[in-house]
């Protein structure tokens, strides 16, 4: 049993506006289209997709006509209606439409395109757009293409934040109606990604067609299906885990203090041991974003990506005040760690705790605000907020709106307080614009290298592979340094090159 939807619309259900396509992308202004389909010459204005240059989003303009083509349509009968839409389709046409022109070298995938919507006709208009015809595409260059005149279905595609208030067990249904809707048709969709999968009032519809293959007989509907939702849900998924909050913030501007006299007794970070891995670009937006490198950390593993498509969801809608260090803490928490925590929810399970004491053998008197570690008994901790040197964490973080991940390269815990320990930095901002690095990701990045650390050194001692051992795991990163023959140490092993274990 579904719950009661909100009398108020949803951002799916609102009815979309020629403004509100493409709002984020480089997109030309509205110009006039006219083009001849059947018996009817058509005037429309519209845009072309700034993300798809081969599709443009037309308004059709009224005339007298079209009028009275749809007052007279109104009255036949529902059989009549079907077989005169059927013979003339252009006297038919809905207020706005879609253009899908034939790319350049892609005669082959149009055609095949054609040849889906045939099969997916009983669809149009409910699970998939409704194909009403194909025109000669009106071009200013002297090739003369092919477009098809497709309906404009509205919705919001899958992987846009605004659907984060829809429960992901109804996502799962919707994409499941969609999908065993159209492999009964008789066709594999081929191109599940988020952006082909639009939220439409209380469904999924399905778009772009060009590359998708007919159900061959041996194959079961029902495991095609199965498969594309499969697959959408873990896209679905590893986007939430790595995009940006979305919900509103009021940043006040009021400053503090630390308050913190133990600061002062450490060496301040200085740049000729800093090295910074972010740095400042154009974004897919056309705004400056923040984007960052991780060829500081240990590379990914397989299990990195079971973890990406662990189950989570979204924080419910709700406005923030951002003034003092309290407020700082709870957006981070609502916001950021607990969206990221469910990846770490049992390979490993982690734990988040607030002012948890150092496991140390030695008697520690500060308290971290905040620490990420394995569940049971006492473990070493992935990441902290703050005390690197006190709890030998070298993975650290803080957040002051904008989020300073710090990772000192020490070899052993003690090195985090010298001055000659190097450190790599990352600051990445709350808001950043498309293209950029998220806090999410950010945070996750961390929870990973800290956890290969730990991995590293919960190794058997004096392991070896293949008759080497290593001379000692780095303490920052968990990874076995070989001794060569030549009396080098090196990541690689001397005979198998690069290895981690």
């Amino acid at each position: 049993m579904h719950p009661v939807p909100p009398s108020r619309p949803q951002p799916w259900q609102q009815p979309r506006t020629h403004a509100d396509v493409d709002s984020n992308s480089k997109t030309t202004r509205e110009a006039d289209f006219n083009f001849r389909f059947g018996t009817r010459r058509v005037a429309a204005r519209g845009k072309v997709c700034g993300h798809h240059p081969n599709v443009v989003f037309l308004r059709v303009l009224p005339s007298t006509l079209g009028r009275l083509s749809d007052c007279l349509s109104r009255f036949l009968p529902a059989t009549w209606k079907d077989r005169f839409e059927a013979r003339w389709p252009e006297w038919f046409l809905p207020d706005r439409i879609i253009l899908k022109r034939e790319k350049p070298g892609w005669k082959e995938e149009f055609d095949n395109e054609v040849g889906m919507y045939k099969l997916l006709a009983p669809l149009g208009g409910h699970v998939v757009p409704k194909l009403y015809g194909q025109i000669e595409y009106p071009s200013t260059d002297k090739v003369k293409r092919r477009a098809l005149i497709i309906s404009d279905i509205g919705g919001i595609p899958l992987g846009e934040p605004e659907v984060g208030s829809l429960p992901l067990g109804r996502v799962e249904e919707m994409l499941n109606d969609a999908f065993r809707a159209v492999a009964d048709a008789g066709v594999d969709h081929c191109d599940a990604k988020l952006d082909n999968i639009h939220v439409v009032d209380d469904r999924i519809m399905l778009i772009d067609f060009d590359t998708s293959e007919p159900v061959t007989e041996d194959v079961d509907p029902e495991y095609c299906a199965y498969t594309a939702v499969n697959h959408v849900l873990r896209q679905y998924i590893s986007q939430i885990l790595q995009e940006a909050p979305t919900n509103p913030a009021h940043v006040t501007g009021y400053t503090s203090g630390t308050g913190r006299d133990w600061a002062t007794r450490y060496p301040p970070i200085t740049g000729t041991r800093l090295s910074v891995h972010t740095r400042n670009v154009l974004g897919t937006d056309g705004k400056e974003a923040t984007v960052a490198g991780w060829e500081a950390m240990v590379p990914r593993f397989s299990d990195d990506q079971l973890r990406l498509n662990t189950l989570a969801q979204r924080p419910n809608r709700r406005p923030y005040r951002l003034g003092t260090g309290s407020d700082m803490a709870l957006w981070f928490h609502t916001e950021v760690s607990n969206v990221v925590l469910a990846a770490w929810n049992g390979t490993p399970a982690v734990l988040q705790t607030s002012e948890a004491k150092a496991w140390t053998e030695q008697p520690c008197m500060e308290i971290a605000d905040v620490t990420y570690s394995p569940v049971g008994g006492d473990r070493p901790p992935l990441v902290i907020g703050e005390y690197a040197h006190k709890y030998k964490c070298p993975q650290i973080f803080c957040f002051d709106g904008e989020t300073l991940l710090l990772q000192f390269r020490a070899n052993i815990p003690d090195q985090i307080q010298r001055e000659d320990c190097r450190v790599d930095c990352w600051v990445i901002p709350r808001e950043n614009a498309a293209g950029g690095c998220t806090l999410r990701q950010s945070l996750h990045n961390l929870l990973v290298q800290g956890f290969r650390r730990c991995q590293g050194y919960a190794a058997a001692p004096n392991l070896s592979v293949d008759r080497y051992t290593p001379q000692y795991r780095e303490f920052f990163s968990g990874r076995p340094v070989f001794a060569h023959d030549n009396g080098a140490l090196r990541y690689e092993h001397p005979q198998n090159g690069p290895i981690w274990r």
